[in-house]
């Protein structure tokens, strides 16, 4: 999959493409649907696939008092996006001058004069241009118009549709077989490893400390990980606390893995961290020692 940071400079290979748009953020279930349509109409067609989505995340710039929002950062959904098949992805510059774009010239000047796309994809619910001026219906009416492919995907869901919003929902409730549910796979961040107190060393338990970055705070407390240091193949066990370390009258959040077996130094490395099982709240200890007692019980329940 090629990524094109500047529709401008695309490619020629990707003249004609059947385009899919959105955020796709955290490319749950709905939105592979929508990417597997995209793809089987582009192989039916023998045309490239592509993907249109929008960086830094639309609500950073609508509203950016709004922190911690995303389900997946770009280079994650890129990989996913990537693992469906998709060609091509436009990452899109996403800013105010972007967002004034009216929806009839993102049709008229962005998809089929800059791209000469020749089919679009879009969930049943997607909203383009300045104001939200533009929607599906609007998509389907210009496609009869100006001579191009639509298809409009409809909901997924179970007793509920699936969305990005779930997700963070049950994330933030530490449901985690909800979150897997929707996704199709574990909820997985990633970070850069960095410095903390070493204070889980001293206690006999060496923890990583994981850079979140942008990503949504799940609930805080313990849970049991796999991790990934690297992109290296081997897949470690561990165990994850996220929170503020009320024993230690902690105010910062922070997401400290201990890894079983492991005591490497990996500052500045890229941990993947893939959620498991949430194991129980986040809570205050009399002491260390009250504490290490039931961070060794919290390794054997990880290890279940």
């Amino acid at each position: 999959m090629q990524i094109i940071n500047d529709y401008n400079k695309r490619p020629d290979a990707a003249n004609r493409s059947v385009i899919a748009l959105g955020n796709f953020d955290g490319v749950h279930k709905g939105h592979a649907k929508l990417i597997n349509t995209t793809v089987n109409i582009a192989r039916e067609s023998n045309i490239p696939s592509a993907v249109m989505t929008f960086e830094p995340h639309p609500i950073n710039v609508f509203k950016p008092e709004i922190k911690n929002y995303r389900l997946t950062d770009k280079e994650q959904k890129a990989s996913l996006l990537e693992g469906l098949g998709i060609d091509y992805l436009y990452a899109v510059n996403f800013n105010k001058e972007f967002a004034a774009i009216t929806a009839e010239d993102f049709i008229e000047k962005i998809l089929l004069e800059k791209l000469q796309a020749s089919h679009i994809v879009t969930g049943y619910d997607f909203i383009f241009g300045h104001n939200k001026g533009g929607n599906a219906d609007m998509m389907e009416r210009y496609s009869k118009t100006h001579g191009f492919g639509y298809t409009k995907v409809a909901a997924v869901g179970d007793e509920q549709r699936f969305s990005s919003t779930r997700v963070r929902s049950a994330l933030k409730n530490g449901d985690l077989k909800e979150v897997s549910s929707i996704l199709g796979k574990n909820y997985k961040l990633s970070g850069v490893v960095v410095k903390g107190e070493n204070r889980g060393k001293s206690m006999g338990f060496p923890t990583i400390n994981v850079d979140m970055g942008e990503y949504l705070r799940p609930k805080r407390g313990v849970y049991a990980v796999r991790v990934i240091i690297g992109g290296e193949n081997e897949i470690l066990r561990g165990v994850a606390n996220l929170g503020v370390k009320p024993t230690f009258n902690g105010s910062e959040e922070v997401l400290e893995v201990h890894i079983f077996d492991f005591d490497r130094d990996v500052y500045g490395k890229t941990a993947e961290i893939e959620f498991l099982s949430y194991i129980r709240e986040e809570r205050k200890f009399q002491d260390a020692s009250e504490l290490v007692v039931q961070i060794k019980q919290d390794c054997i329940d990880a290890k279940k």
